[in-house]
């Protein structure tokens, strides 16, 4: 009889144990995912009446900042802020493998210096532009870094 006894706790045990270990519990919230944010730099020479595009790929949804980093031409390196001598232009658009065309409302700024940072948004993955053009105010090429924040 305690043979029989220890067979069917036995059994029972492992009956338990398997139950268990084999029961899955899934998580009753959902996860959303990180953003990731990618950075780019691009260093350039702006020649005067120039432009040059930058194309880059946002990947997903989200914001999209392009900031002038540095300006430097043959008196040296621009001041940071409003004080800095050199002014260029900087816009943000879509990139149609041509041309980086603007974006409505217009993300450009014709007064740009360093620290100035133009800001936009992508709903969809999609490629966009990085532009820095002289609008007039050079009198001799400038060598720039600009840096994107993307998707």
């Amino acid at each position: 009889m305690n043979r029989l006894k220890y067979r069917g706790l036995l059994v029972l045990a492992l009956g338990v144990m398997t139950w268990t270990g084999c029961s899955t519990r899934f998580p009753t919230t959902a996860t959303t995912p990180v953003p990731v944010t990618i950075t780019e730099e691009f260093t350039g020479k702006l020649t005067v009446n120039g432009a040059v595009p930058y194309p880059f790929a946002a990947t997903s949804a989200g914001g999209v900042n392009l900031t002038v980093m540095s300006l430097t031409n043959t008196k040296g390196p621009a001041a940071v802020g409003p004080d800095g001598a050199i002014r260029i232009g900087l816009s943000l658009g879509t990139w149609n493998g041509t041309v980086c065309a603007l974006i409505a409302p217009t993300l450009a700024n014709d007064n740009a210096f360093v620290a100035t940072i133009v800001t936009g948004a992508v709903t969809v993955p999609t490629t966009l532009c990085a532009r820095v053009y002289d609008v007039g105010k050079l009198t001799e090429p400038v060598d720039f870094d600009i840096q994107v924040t993307h998707p």
